[in-house]
């Protein structure tokens, strides 16, 4: 999928704001890997964390 189908964002950031952060915009399609996300309730307080 390119920019033609939808806008580059990746992290919740627009490319703008990638590219002010110095990110290199060619790289961000490869850091895109598979990844876990889970919740963990310790009584009231609630973390997710994710690898």
């Amino acid at each position: 999928m390119g920019e033609s189908v939808a806008p580059i964002e990746y992290n919740y950031m627009t490319k703008d704001e990638l590219f002010q952060k110095g990110v290199p915009l060619d790289s961000v399609q490869s850091m895109e890997v598979p990844g876990f996300s889970t919740l963990l309730r310790d009584g009231k307080r609630i973390s997710h964390t994710y690898i």
